[in-house]
């Protein structure tokens, strides 16, 4: 079982909310990542424990949605694991609406810094630009999307993530 109810508490305290410094960016990924990999492993597990998962998904999500509303920055990854969920819930549409919505943060959030998109918040943007690409119905939007992803992951120096853009890149989908 994943111990995630530390993060869960201290996002559930809006005292805890207001006092985070916005650079506390691992808090949010880390406990992230744990969500979907348990979530992932879960599903092959009894129905108590994906259940359990779910529901601390989604607590997370809403914990991280209250935090952004307080740091803007974060908008994105919000938007992000809200798509997360509804396409592991099987609502497609819903998912890629999260994701697009992601990537629009991210870009409005860029426009109104007057930072360059090739410099502020190229993470959040190759994580939406992946999830789009993997889940594209049409061929062309997914190579596009998934280069961009590679690309954008290439320029933060994350390896990880470039490899994970590459084998999505060389699988087609059926």
């Amino acid at each position: 079982m994943i111990a995630i109810e530390p993060a869960l508490a201290f996002l559930s305290s809006a005292r805890n909310l207001i006092a985070i410094h916005p650079g506390t960016w691992i808090l949010m990924q880390g406990p992230l990542e744990a969500l979907l990999v348990g979530w992932e492993a879960a599903a092959e597990q009894a129905s108590q424990l994906r259940s359990t998962i779910v529901q601390d998904t989604k607590r997370f999500s809403r914990a991280l949605s209250r935090f952004a509303w307080l740091h803007p920055v974060y908008g994105p990854k919000a938007a992000l694991l809200r798509g997360e969920i509804d396409w592991r819930a099987g609502n497609c549409k819903s998912a890629r609406a999260w994701w697009t919505r992601s990537l629009a943060a991210s870009h409005a959030l860029c426009t109104a810094q007057g930072e360059d998109l090739n410099e502020f918040l190229m993470f959040d943007r190759a994580l939406a630009l992946m999830a789009l690409g993997r889940t594209a119905p049409q061929r062309d939007e997914r190579h596009r999307c998934l280069e961009e992803a590679w690309e954008l992951f290439s320029r933060c120096e994350l390896p990880y993530f470039q490899r994970h853009a590459e084998r999505l890149l060389a699988t087609q989908p059926s």
